[in-house]
């Protein structure tokens, strides 16, 4: 047995029970629907950093990207499920297609199971049969070896059913990224 809240905002609040004339109190804490996590990467990887900006959005900037390669970060295990992937860039219009980034799904062995050209941004399914170890990579996109990158980012992965109107920022903003990149 589960108790779902829905409505709340994420963060902390409190869930008020009461029976008869009894009420008790109890804090809760309401968790993103965005189960993606990432970090900053200070020192460059790959040719790129990323700082994460105070609504938790993540800023990706880079002198010299790489097709192919860039940083990713842990997700864990990911239940079974179907999944929507979106990547929301703060800008768009300033990066032609296939000169920016890439933002995939990977599994433990780098291979790429979904990924988005954030300039495109379409979202995209991302179906797991079982439960599976995922990480988030972002790396250069096919044609942006060489050319400079510099945008916040909206990234998000939802449950396909629970997809929020508006972007919730991810529980995890502090994991620490390493060298990565998808392979097909």
């Amino acid at each position: 047995m589960g108790l779902n809240i829905t409505g709340a905002a994420v963060g902390t609040t409190n869930l008020n029970l009461k029976t008869g004339s009894v009420t008790k109190s109890l804090p809760v804490t309401v968790e993103s629907r965005n189960l993606l996590a990432y970090g900053p990467v200070a020192t460059a990887v790959n040719g790129i950093t990323t700082t994460v900006e105070a609504d938790g959005s993540l800023h990706v900037k880079s002198d010299s990207l790489m097709a192919g390669s860039g940083v990713k970060w842990p997700l864990g295990e990911i239940p079974a499920g179907t999944y929507q992937v979106t990547a929301h860039g703060d800008n768009p219009d300033t990066v032609f297609p296939w000169t920016g980034i890439y933002l995939a799904i990977v599994d433990a062995d780098g291979k790429r199971l979904c990924y988005i050209n954030v300039q495109q941004r379409p979202p995209q399914t991302l179906t797991l049969s079982k439960a599976t170890s995922l990480w988030l990579v972002v790396c250069g996109a096919i044609s942006s070896s060489g050319k400079s990158y510099d945008q916040t980012l909206h990234p998000a992965l939802y449950v396909s059913d629970d997809v929020p109107t508006a972007w919730e920022k991810p529980n995890g903003t502090s994991v620490e990224g390493e060298g990565g990149g998808m392979m097909p």
